[in-house]
């Protein structure tokens, strides 16, 4: 099906069969952050009932375990860092958007003089190993609480440690120069960051110190009038930064007049054959009661007529 939809007196037009899904889906092997665990799909079983066809049930009728903001692709607005229970449903105006995808090169924050250097190439390949064997699963209960609300003296020696040590190199970073020459100018913005491969759909980020944007990157983002924002990463911030959400709140306009019609969603993954360039986004989101939940992004191509 072809639809057609004007804006600032053009005609443009895309088609509907041919989405491009970047979204990660919620399986047990999916990524993780905020030192959750994996996330479960189990049969119902009780004496009188057994949800699993496979086993000898009538029906397949499951239980799912998980966390929106540390297992796969999530939608959150405002309502993530502010008293009020917020809907993210309730901050999705409309079924497209116009959007713009963006590839990126992280650079190394300096962690003395807070400057950037360097550029994506000076990553080292070990990268995706390392992030993949900081995995969670063998962290203690107690500690399955989004880290954003923490502080490094709660955690684990060793991670903290490991933290320590990865800020004294410096962190890698989405700053202003990543985004130099980029026209913000949209509705949606989806950012891509370098290295980019299949790896990021079943990394374990808890304790890596992952890349995040810095306030300067967020500011121009806010400037532009960018009213959903999607990236690649587990966070908008540092995963260890006292709590204190810098960009989220810059983003929300947070305390002073909170917007509850911009979203942020995280932890996508834009395959390297999609191309940069300008696209609609269909950003489907669950219908949960919550700050947060699973979501769908969608891209195709846009042609103007």
């Amino acid at each position: 099906m072809k639809l057609t939809l004007q804006k600032d007196g053009r005609t443009y037009s895309f088609q509907t069969e041919k989405g491009k899904d970047i979204s990660i889906s919620l399986n047990p092997n999916g990524p993780r952050a905020w030192y959750v665990e994996p996330m479960r799909i189990e049969p119902v079983r009780t004496e009188q009932f057994l949800g699993s066809v496979a086993e000898g049930g009538a029906v397949n009728f499951r239980d799912v375990y998980f966390n929106p903001h540390g297992h796969g692709t999530h939608t959150e607005n405002v309502g993530h860092i502010i008293d009020t229970d917020v809907p993210v449903v309730n901050s999705i105006s409309s079924s497209h958007y116009f959007a713009k995808l963006v590839t990126v090169e992280l650079r190394r924050k300096d962690a003395t003089q807070g400057v950037s250097q360097g550029a994506s190439q000076d990553l080292p390949q070990d990268l995706s190993q390392n992030l993949e064997t900081c995995a969670s699963q063998d962290l203690p209960q107690d500690l399955s609480q989004n880290l954003e609300t923490g502080a490094s003296q709660d955690l684990p020696q060793d991670l903290s440690q490991n933290l320590e040590t990865a800020a004294s190199q410096g962190d890698w970073v989405v700053n202003e120069e990543s985004l130099m020459g980029v026209d913000l100018n949209v509705e949606a913005l989806i950012i891509r960051t370098k290295p980019n491969d299949h790896s990021k759909t079943k990394r374990q980020y808890s304790g890596t110190n992952f890349p995040y944007l810095t306030i300067g990157a967020m500011q121009r983002i806010v400037d532009a009038g960018v009213q959903h924002l999607l990236v690649d990463l587990p966070s908008v911030d540092r995963e260890e930064d006292g709590g204190a959400l810098a960009a989220h709140h810059l983003f929300w306009n947070v305390p002073a007049e909170p917007n509850f019609q911009k979203t942020i969603t995280e932890l996508i993954y834009v395959p390297n054959e999609i191309s940069d360039g300008n696209y609609i986004l269909n950003l489907q989101v669950s219908n949960f009661a919550n700050d947060a939940a699973p979501s769908r992004p969608m891209l195709f191509d846009l042609e103007e007529e």
